[in-house]
């Protein structure tokens, strides 16, 4: 839906509201990368959730929030 109303706007040249819905998808889609390259890199250090790595010097414990720097403020 959100890909169908940027083509939209793209094809009706409304350029303010296209940089608008490019840049918010452009947002979305970093984001989304950031959180899989952390998912990832916890998996490879600790192993897969509930089957833990007895050899690993890292274990999973809680959570904690990340910060990003997107498009010059914190997200």
């Amino acid at each position: 839906m959100f890909d169908e109303r940027l083509r939209e706007a793209f094809l009706q040249g409304e350029e303010r509201e296209a940089a608008l819905l490019f840049r918010q998808m452009l947002h979305r889609s970093v984001r989304l990368g950031l959180y899989e390259a952390m998912a990832e890199e916890v998996e490879r250090l600790c192993g897969p959730r509930y089957k833990p790595d007895p050899e690993s010097h890292f274990q999973r414990a809680g959570s904690e929030k990340g910060v990003a720097y997107l498009d010059g403020g914190k997200d």
